[in-house]
């Protein structure tokens, strides 16, 4: 309780605030230390509900907002005050919430009766509330109501807000009446552009209230749609017009085809650019460092790597080719000399080595140099970091031709070169199909993992784990379904993990 002045506090009462409250239309000031209510002249022990500005403080600065004034003036010239702002007390969903089921209502309860005519400030107004959910980077950008939706987030329409006065309750009917699809979602209570009460304190002292949530409801997958394109090689994902959509690229005979998503979600017809033959291998990402996604493809029968980079204006330039040695059948993108530009990497069927395209300075790329490795066939090839030095390195999975399911890894020197390859083998008889590399174990350093075997029960994922010491571990091996063979590493049930 803080006691002032009734004479100090007189000059801060908000006259059009005060008479929001049901027993008074407005205030009549009289001579002296005296005011009175038209509808309510008791002023003992009345419960009056005002606005107070300052009274905390002799200079400018923050606003204090009392939403409960008890006065008594029987015999004191002080007043007691009970500072209360209105809060945000519970939502459904919780902040933290990780739901198995769609949402398509949110509620929110607040601690005090809220302002409610529909008006800018009131609780139920629908912009007063702003729903949104993460984009591709997988982090909100969107800060606050006052500085609007931001970055790659995606707004989600709130159609109606309803408001119980006596449970102090809001409604919020979303995205149509639909269920949420999967996702992490943020709401954003407005106190900063503002809710008030009744009396016009601002939510929060003038403060958002957040609540972040996730949806993991298996949806199981929709019926598939064919849009052609004959017979592919190789697929991919990324903005190829960089209008924020993705898209979809396909490899197919001596073509890429790049299929443009939609507004609706759909794919349209697919446009073509000439690439090399038997592209089995492709890239998707900003290759160049302009912020525009690029494609990269190895070409088995051309013996060329193809690079298309995105224009402008949304469409691909002519590719540009470099030349391999024999039959390219895998591809990886990354800096792989420390000079913070990406280059490309490729293994091949029918030579014993792999190739390294350094990116130059203008964004074209060098010849291949080549460093040693068995000759196998059905290769796969990853960029990382394999041994913690902050360097990144290339893995080589060989695919047939050897004994055991086998890696090579080729550190990167200080001096941007690669050192020679150390081999890891699954001490099983089979062939590896695909590799990645990721953090499996949790300890925040990047491990490999292998997919090998045919039909179960010799089909397995082997996880090569990183040591403390940068080497990497004793396999260990996890049954799989049958001929396991890309394989990716992402977090795909939303644990952090």
């Amino acid at each position: 309780m803080k006691a002032v002045s009734y004479n100090f506090l007189k000059k801060f009462i908000q006259a059009d605030r005060i008479c929001k409250a049901k027993f008074c239309r407005e205030v009549v000031h009289l001579p002296g230390e005296q005011f009175m209510f038209k509808k309510n002249q008791n002023l003992q022990n009345l419960i009056v509900l005002v606005m107070v500005m300052g009274i905390f403080s002799s200079t400018p600065g923050p606003v204090v907002h009392a939403s409960a004034l008890f006065v008594n003036r029987s015999s004191t010239s002080a007043l007691q005050i009970n500072i209360s702002i209105p809060t945000v007390v519970t939502t459904s969903p919780q902040q933290g919430d990780v739901l198995t089921s769609g949402v398509s209502t949110i509620s929110v309860q607040f601690s005090t009766g809220m302002l409610a005519d529909g008006t800018a400030f009131a609780v139920n107004k629908i912009s007063n509330y702003l729903l949104v959910k993460d984009g591709a980077d997988g982090k909100f950008q969107t800060k606050s109501c006052a500085a609007k939706l931001a970055g790659d987030d995606v707004q989600i329409i709130i159609n109606s807000v309803a408001y119980n006065s006596v449970t102090f309750t809001s409604s919020l009917v979303i995205n149509g009446g639909t269920s949420l699809g999967n996702g992490s979602y943020q709401l954003l209570i407005c106190g900063t552009t503002r809710i008030n009460d009744l009396v016009g304190n601002k939510l929060n002292g003038g403060m958002d209230s957040v609540v972040r949530f996730i949806i993991t409801k298996d949806t199981g997958f929709d019926s598939y749609v064919n849009y052609g394109g004959g017979a592919g090689d190789a697929v991919g994902i990324g903005d190829f017009n960089h209008d924020d959509l993705t898209d979809v690229v396909m490899s197919t005979g001596s073509q890429v085809l790049v299929y443009l998503r939609n507004g609706n979600g759909t794919l349209s017809a697919p446009v073509a650019y000439t690439a090399g033959y038997r592209s089995e291998s492709l890239f998707v990402g900003d290759l160049n460092n302009d912020g525009l996604t690029d494609i990269v493809t190895a070409d088995f029968s051309s013996n060329t790597i193809s690079v298309f980079l995105q224009l402008a204006n949304g469409t691909l330039a002519t590719r540009v080719t470099y030349a391999t040695s024999t039959g390219p059948d895998a591809i990886a993108v990354g800096d792989v000399t420390g000079d913070g530009l990406a280059d490309v990497v490729v293994s091949h069927w029918n030579a014993p080595y792999i190739g390294v395209f350094i990116q130059n300075a203008n964004g074209t790329l060098g010849t291949m140099s080549q460093y040693s490795a068995q000759q196998a066939g059905w290769d796969d090839i990853a960029i990382g970091d394999v041994n913690h030095d902050g360097r990144n390195d290339v893995v080589k999975m060989v695919g047939q031709l050897t004994a055991n399911p086998k890696i090579y890894v080729y550190l990167q020197n200080q001096d941007g070169t690669l050192a020679s390859s150390v081999s890891y083998i699954v001490g099983v008889s089979g062939a590896g199909n695909g590799i990645a590399i990721g953090d499996i174990t949790g300890d925040g350093l990047s491990d490999v993992v292998m997919s090998y075997g045919g039909n179960r029960p010799d089909s397995k994922m082997a996880v090569f784990a990183q040591g403390i010491n940068g080497l990497l571990q004793t396999p260990v091996s996890y049954d799989a379904y049958d001929i396991p063979e890309p394989v990716e590493v992402a977090d795909v049930n939303l644990d952090g993990k």
